[in-house]
């Protein structure tokens, strides 16, 4: 499952959940941002993923189309960016089990 957050041409923030074949989004109901995606799955105490099928609207959008437009955003972000910080090694896990 690749999720992706996105803004329509009328400036609605949305997230979407990739199709099959990698060309459309499917867009999810009542969902704006990845962050309240996962929040919602946690506090419900079930999987992102059965958030992400419960809220699958059917409405699907061009990947391709967002992409070239500008309109795809950073994979997850917060509403306070100096609460939020985002660190790694720069390994791979076999180097770094090596």
């Amino acid at each position: 499952m690749r999720l992706v957050q996105f803004n329509l041409p009328d400036g609605s923030r949305h997230v979407g959940c990739v199709s099959a074949d990698g060309d459309q989004l499917h867009i999810l109901l009542g969902t704006d941002t990845v962050l309240e995606l996962a929040t919602a799955a946690v506090a419900e105490g079930r999987s992102i993923a059965s958030v992400v099928e419960e809220r699958n609207g059917g409405e699907k959008v061009d990947y391709d189309q967002l992409l070239r437009e500008g309109r795809v955003l950073v994979p997850v972000d917060h509403p306070e960016p100096a609460r939020f910080l985002i660190t790694g090694t720069g390994l791979t896990h076999t180097g770094s089990a090596a």
